[in-house]
């Protein structure tokens, strides 16, 4: 919504028109606080979802590391946790995905090119 509302006033003004006599729940995601409009009341329900801070997503990743057998050094636990504003279950997704990838990392690395795909019979 910030970014239409910022950009494009028509388009804005439009969406909240036809939210007005939108006959079911619209989801609508936005970085800033709801501000009403006066012109278009429409019942905004505001819920915030917080992320984890720097200090809860270092113990997210350590916790989430140890489930697969894993560990990093405290410095390298705080570049992850302050460079990625993720939530505890996208740190779960993502040590996940990295173990899953760990086995295929040296079949990569013996060819450059992917292999051929196989013609179809003619």
């Amino acid at each position: 919504m910030d970014a239409l509302k910022d950009s494009d006033t028509l388009a804005y003004q439009t969406l909240l028109l036809e939210l007005t006599t939108f006959p079911h729940l619209a989801i609508l995601t936005g970085s800033h606080p709801w501000v009403p409009d006066t012109n278009y009341p429409l019942g905004v329900v505001s819920v915030v979802f917080t992320l984890p801070d720097v200090a809860q997503r270092q113990i997210h990743w350590r916790n989430q590391l140890s489930t697969v057998g894993l560990s990093l050094p405290d410095h390298q636990l705080q570049d992850l946790a302050a460079r990625f504003r993720l939530t505890a279950d996208q740190i779960a997704e993502a040590v996940a995905t990295a173990h899953h990838t760990i086995p295929w990392q040296p079949l990569q690395t013996l060819s450059s090119s992917p292999p051929p795909l196989p013609h179809p019979p003619t």
